[in-house]
């Protein structure tokens, strides 16, 4: 399902305008007033996911496919021995068109069909402008602005490590 969640938000992006151009070459994130790009590996220290996580980190890269101030641009930290293709903790960015979760969930309905199920998709209160987790893919999505950030966590144990890190990454992004 993780595959198929990430490849539906990547269409998605991609349809929604995600790679729009600030002028000077370089492709931005969403629909932002100013064009800034988003660089997901600034967004999160390996100190703070280690501290959090009682985890030794290692070193974040960019995920194949995605760069800072590409459509999508997607961190990935793993624990520090580990595989460094095996993130630990993932954070990606990417635009956001849905005003609620119900939109979201609606959006996600039509394009995923039979293979998406909102009710593996629970509300998650007092985090951005409306979030939601999919706990079979380990991740919480949080709206904002015009952008969503995903932050996943593997293992996770529920999801309240992804809400703290959350709630650090969304204190970063410029609205």
């Amino acid at each position: 399902m993780r595959g198929a969640l990430l490849t539906v938000v990547t269409a998605l992006a991609i349809a929604c305008g995600a790679n729009e151009n600030d002028g000077g070459g370089a492709p931005t994130i969403g629909n932002l007033s100013d064009g800034r790009p988003v660089d997901a590996c600034a967004l999160l220290t390996a100190a703070e996911i280690g501290g959090m996580l009682s985890v030794e980190i290692g070193t974040p890269r960019q995920a194949p496919g995605t760069s800072p101030g590409g459509p999508i641009s997607t961190c990935q930290w793993p624990a520090a021995g580990d595989d460094p293709l095996t993130p630990f903790v993932q954070v990606s960015v990417t635009p956001n068109a849905a005003s609620s979760s119900d939109e979201w969930m609606a959006d996600m309905a039509r394009e995923m069909g039979s293979a998406f199920d909102a009710d593996e998709h629970p509300r998650v209160d007092g985090i951005g402008d409306w979030a939601v987790y999919a706990a079979e893919d380990r991740t919480l999505i949080v709206a904002a602005g015009p952008r969503l950030v995903h932050v996943m966590v593997d293992p996770s144990s529920g999801g309240a490590e992804a809400i703290a890190l959350a709630r650090l990454a969304i204190g970063r992004l410029e609205r």
